[in-house]
């Protein structure tokens, strides 16, 4: 009798997990694949923290100003326009109101006769000859329009989408107390520069995200992004930056900064800086940049922050210890520097607060023991007819994810969220959609928080013809 309650005890437990394994597998491990449907909240603000700032349109489309006429703000304390030598300019009323106003914005341009805005979304300064001097790159956007707001800033706005943005930084910004970020830390690397290159060269990316074509500059896209981010448990993201001026970065990295704040997200950003890809900028360029880094974006609130430094990525290649030197001097050890290794970097004098790598490997994953352990899907540049790194399987991701969270390493980041043009990307997209409508990479990513214990991430071997289930704890 024994016997049979004992095996009949047996018989139940191994259909029970032979149950749970099929519902396992059916509906969470292999997801059918559904289209995208992605919520939309109308009633959030993804700038400015839902303070309200009176602004007004100084340009419809298609109006202009000539040299020497200018648009004041509704409280009459700022005003854009053409100053006498052809400068787009934006200036202080406040400031000795019977003198001349105070420059505090300016696009740099000398002999333009004209500020348009075009009928395409392009805001133009032209000069006698009609020739484009300067301008704003927001083409294909046709109801955009010109603001002005009493708290110093230009926008350029078509909806409520804002494009471009000149001025001042928001003031209040400096009223922040930051946190420092804790180690280890899930971060990504983050591309805020499309349509742009969802080509290269004349290719087109090999995968489309669900999202389709869309542009960095779209709020809608943003805050799906950032609730990606979250779903995934990233708390930092690394945004792409070329220096002051690309990319629409005053507008984009604003509002990628605000919208986090506005959604209560905990995430943080800091920046790739990637002019020393192509340059060895000088310390007086490094330090101009970082001061218009300070100034606009790092005393933000959703700014990362470490030690009480604020936090920078820098992308370098076949480097050597004066790289080091040169951002150790520019820095004035105000900055917590992040830098990527390199060959002998141990050995240098002066040593950064950090290292960590870039890259794809031979299998979708990279360590360097005490600094970062950084894996990626694969790589497939836009231009090549096949995969420098086969992407990986959602399968062989996960346990990616789970070997990168049991490292333990400082620096746990992931290439890339959104960089499309390499192939590298793990954002939704149509090639591996899934159910949760973030795609499965982020699913994987999402299945194994980062407060997980290192000991409680199972690893199941499954053989249903014999019925075995071995569970293994590491």
């Amino acid at each position: 009798m024994t016997t049979v309650a004992s095996t009949c005890s047996t018989f139940f437990h191994t259909l029970y997990f032979v149950l749970l394994l099929f519902i396992l597998i059916f509906t969470r491990i292999t997801p059918p694949v559904q289209s995208l449907s992605i919520v939309i909240v109308q009633n959030e603000t993804s700038n400015d923290f839902g303070v309200s700032t009176p602004e007004s349109v100084v340009l419809y489309p298609n109006e202009f100003l000539e040299r020497g006429e200018f648009r004041a703000s509704p409280g009459k304390k700022f005003r854009a326009g053409l100053s006498a030598t052809g400068d787009f300019v934006l200036q202080d009323l406040q400031i000795n109101p019977d003198k001349s106003p105070l420059l505090i914005w300016s696009a740099g341009t000398t002999g333009g006769t004209s500020l348009i805005m075009q009928t395409d979304g392009n805001l133009i300064v032209r000069d006698a000859n009609r020739q484009g001097v300067w301008s704003t790159k927001t083409q294909n956007n046709p109801t955009a329009r010109l603001f002005i707001d009493d708290s110093g800033q230009i926008a350029l706005k078509d909806g409520s989408n804002r494009l471009w943005l000149g001025g001042l930084p928001r003031d209040y910004y400096n009223h922040s107390k930051p946190t420092d970020l804790e180690f280890p830390i899930r971060g990504t690397f983050y591309y805020p520069w499309y349509p742009d290159t969802f080509t290269v060269n004349g290719h087109w990316s090999h995968y489309k995200p669900s999202m389709g074509w869309y542009s960095s500059s779209n709020p809608d896209v943003v805050r799906y992004h950032i609730d990606s981010l979250d779903y995934a448990h990233f708390g930092l993201s690394v945004a792409s930056w070329w220096g002051p001026d690309t990319h629409l970065d005053r507008a984009r990295l604003t509002m990628l900064l605000d919208t986090t704040i506005a959604k209560n997200s905990t995430l943080k950003w800091t920046i790739y800086y990637e002019k020393e890809m192509k340059s060895n900028p000088s310390v007086y360029e490094i330090q101009n940049d970082l001061s218009y880094l300070m100034r606009w974006f790092a005393r933000h609130p959703a700014w990362a922050y470490k030690d009480g430094k604020p936090v920078i990525f820098v992308y370098n290649e076949n480097s050597n210890c004066e790289l080091v030197q040169r951002w150790k001097q520019a820095s004035r050890d105000e900055w917590y520097l992040v830098m990527k290794v390199f060959s002998n970097h141990k050995e240098c004098a002066l040593q950064p607060d950090s290292f960590h790598q870039y890259g794809s490997g031979d299998d979708g994953v990279v360590r360097n023991r005490g600094y970062s352990f950084v894996i990626s899907p694969g790589f497939w540049h836009a231009s090549q007819k096949t995969a420098r790194v086969p992407r990986s399987s959602p399968r062989k991701f996960c346990l990616n994810v789970k070997e990168m969270t049991r490292s333990r390493e400082p620096w746990q980041l992931v290439v890339s969220f959104n960089e499309a043009g390499e192939g590298t990307m793990i954002e939704s997209s149509r090639e591996w959609q899934s159910r949760s409508g973030y795609g499965q990479y982020l699913d994987c990513l999402h299945d194994v928080p980062m407060s997980a214990s290192i000991h409680s991430i199972p690893f199941i071997t499954i053989s249903l013809s014999s019925v075995v289930l071995s569970f293994m704890t590491k």
